[in-house]
């Protein structure tokens, strides 16, 4: 793995999907490792009331309290970034890539509302049942969809989830460099990403779960930045 550029990753998905859980899942495994690594649950930098239901209010205060939170975990040496949370399109994706200032990818978490149904039963809470009608909503209108460098089907173990979604960016490598990547789900059509991979290298992995097939292929002489432009 390479061993001096930042880098993040965005676990996305509706409510109910798991994002958190996964999130905590790779946080340990890098832990375990010896990564210098940072966990952020976005809701909880926007967590807040003031009387108000603007999400674009909302979502730009989070932006702000991420911008300064990131920073500081760089300045702290931290290396691997791991970020949950909902995002709608492709915009919003841009956005909070500008906050973190480093390169990001996005992997979201595929559930059918049944399973979500069942994750959140035993929690009555008002809040989750407002969670399970957003779910339910935003599944209906295919929404947070095609803003993915992969798609991961998230009806297994969690520990089995996290290391697809590790695999997937290369942090389970023991060496090397980044790799470029794109995966495809059934009805998914997802974006692609690129970072250096040695010449002429090619690899496809079929990952344990049903969902993605993820292909690794020659970078394209644009950046990551330079797509988002």
């Amino acid at each position: 793995m390479d061993t001096y550029r930042a880098e993040a990753v965005l676990l996305t998905g509706v409510y109910g999907s798991g994002k958190s859980s996964v999130a905590t899942e790779i946080a340990y495994l890098l832990e375990q490792r010896g990564e210098p690594y940072a966990l952020l649950d976005l809701d909880y930098l926007s967590w807040a009331g003031n009387g108000t239901d603007d999400r674009a209010a909302e979502f730009g205060l989070m932006l702000q309290n991420l911008a300064a939170v990131a920073a500081n975990y760089r300045r702290a040496g931290i290396r691997l970034f791991v970020l949950a949370y909902f995002v709608r399109d492709l915009a919003e994706v841009r956005r909070i890539q500008e906050a973190l200032e480093l390169p990001l990818r996005v992997v979201r978490l595929v559930v059918q509302l049944p399973d979500i149904e069942r994750r959140l039963a035993s929690d009555v809470t008002s809040g989750r049942r407002d969670d399970l009608l957003e779910a339910a909503s935003s599944i209906a209108a295919a929404e947070g969809t095609g803003v993915e460098d992969a798609a991961i089907g998230n009806d297994r173990p969690i520990g089995v989830v996290a290391r697809d979604v590790m695999t997937f960016l290369g942090w389970l490598w023991a060496a090397g460099g980044g790799a470029c990547f794109h995966a495809f789900c059934p009805g998914v059509s997802g974006r692609s990403t690129s970072n250096s991979l040695p010449s002429g290298s090619a690899m496809t992995t079929q990952l344990s779960s049903p969902w993605p097939t993820l292909t690794r292929r020659a970078p394209s002489a644009s950046s990551r930045a330079t797509s988002a432009a």
